[in-house]
């Protein structure tokens, strides 16, 4: 029962200048069903609701506007509440959607990290071999030091070793990757601020250790900068 559906169609009515029978003899125009005379009568003490085309039919015959008496009989607010959980379903979707793809690329940026590289640091030399030439030149050379997991120690590179242990790291997630999550990865690590629009090779080169402090960053934070071809139209 509406009883304020029941008040606007007779307050209504009566501005119209309609009888209840007159009212009921057009909605039968409209080719509805409607026999008895204490029809309008019920409806209008809130004694029960005609059927969702009849009120659509009677805002157009009364000259309301659009949606007036749906909403006053309840059923507006069914449509309203439907749309309202689907706006809120759509929400979890995509909510579901950016952690799914904020853990893909946190994984990537963990595959990048190993074989020793997430420990990557500087060779340290000691004091005496601060002071020896043929050791200095080592230094040069091999100037980064990993941690082995494998042999339980630490063991030092070179820039063209570090580079080709990415390249193993690479190969591994485009393995574990049949899709473009790859090329999604490095569209949102172009993104981080420290990367300043360079390319994953290029501060390679330039600056490994910042590199890899950005991989661990984000490997362990699984929050990621920009967008990407997978996530342009909801990670926002």
């Amino acid at each position: 029962m509406s009883y304020e559906f029941g008040s606007i169609l007779k307050r209504h009515r009566n501005i119209k200048g309609l009888s209840q029978t007159q009212l009921l003899e057009k909605l039968r125009d409209e080719g509805h069903e409607l026999y008895s005379k204490g029809t309008v009568s019920k409806w209008e003490n809130g004694i029960n609701t005609p059927m969702r085309d009849v009120v659509e039919d009677l805002d157009e015959i009364l000259d309301l506007p659009k949606g007036t008496l749906l909403r006053a009989a309840g059923y507006l607010i069914e449509i309203e509440a439907t749309q309202q959980n689907r706006v809120v379903a759509d929400l979890v979707t995509t909510q579901l959607k950016k952690k799914e793809h904020s853990d893909q690329l946190a994984d990537i940026a963990s595959i990048l990290l190993e074989n020793g590289l997430d420990t990557l640091t500087l060779a340290d030399p000691t004091e005496n071999q601060k002071g020896n030439p043929d050791w200095i030149e080592y230094f040069k050379l091999y100037k980064y030091r990993v941690y082995d997991y494998n042999s339980d120690s630490g063991s030092q590179i070179t820039q063209k070793q570090l580079v080709l242990e990415m390249e193993r790291n690479i190969d591994a997630v485009y393995s574990h990757y049949k899709d473009d999550s790859f090329d999604c990865f490095l569209s949102h690590l172009k993104a981080e601020p420290e990367m300043e629009g360079r390319e994953l090779f290029n501060v390679l080169d330039s600056n490994p250790l910042q590199l890899i402090e950005i991989l661990r960053l984000r490997a362990q934070e699984k929050t990621f900068k920009g967008t990407c071809p997978v996530c342009k139209d909801w990670c926002r």
